[in-house]
């Protein structure tokens, strides 16, 4: 428990000291002095524990009797904004009026920061590249418009496992093998919406690219092939895969 020390010594009959704790901190309690303000003996002690005083961002609000009147606030004033770091407490005048001096001293705890949430890894796995889609085998050319969706999870026409279960994105070659005109291929998450951008393009017909792609994917491992402009055959593999 740390003390911030004398945060009041007035002669006046009401007493006003506006606090600020450091960020993070709790109050735990608050202890005033009253001394007469001719002898400087001391009239009384007024001690408060944090949890019985009641904030309030919308006036003084008073505990009860037993602390004489020791009131607080938290960001009251009308010309401040809220800040949760700022406190005012109040002593009213002493029941006999007697002008007086006061002290004060707040005590309150820092709390630990809280721990930093943990920062999600993602591991990239390396594969020997698996051909798990090819429209010359099935399908047949993807046209302008027209959206495939291609599971990664085995080679094609097997049951060997390229893509396991809990993978999140892959590492993918596209390839185009006789196209016609100039068109192109788009690439994304099968349970996504095509954003408007391509993947591979090509510029004439009997054209062979290939360009690496990297999807997120859906949870079951699927991506979508989508055509446009002209049609063309479409090969897919994997050469890796990331997992959480």
């Amino acid at each position: 428990m740390t003390s911030l020390g004398t945060i009041a010594d007035v002669k006046q009959a009401n007493v006003e000291a506006l606090v600020r704790l450091p960020a993070g901190a709790v109050p735990t309690n608050v202890e005033w002095t009253v001394f007469n303000s001719a002898g400087l003996t001391t009239v009384v002690v007024y001690q408060v524990t944090w949890p019985n005083i009641l904030l309030t961002s919308a006036g003084f609000t008073q505990v009860d009797a037993s602390n004489a009147g020791l009131q607080t606030v938290q960001t009251p004033l009308d010309t401040k904004p809220a800040d949760p770091n700022l406190y005012l407490l109040r002593m009213p005048t002493l029941p006999d009026g007697t002008r007086a001096v006061y002290t004060a001293e707040l005590f309150y705890d820092e709390l630990d920061p809280p721990a930093a949430a943990p920062v999600a890894t993602q591991t990239f796995v390396p594969i020997a590249p698996g051909r798990v889609y090819d429209s010359r085998v099935t399908g047949g050319k993807v046209h302008d418009g027209e959206e495939r969706v291609v599971s990664l999870a085995h080679v094609l026409n097997s049951t060997t496992e390229v893509v396991p279960s809990g993978a999140i994105a892959a590492a993918l070659t596209a390839t185009v093998t006789e196209t016609e005109g100039a068109g192109y291929i788009a690439v994304f998450p099968a349970d996504a919406t095509w954003g408007g951008t391509s993947s591979l393009n090509w510029f004439g017909p009997d054209q062979n690219l290939a360009t690496a792609v990297i999807s997120k994917l859906d949870a079951d491992r699927q991506v979508k092939v989508r055509g446009g402009v002209n049609p063309t055959h479409v090969v897919i593999d994997v050469a890796g895969y990331w997992h959480s």
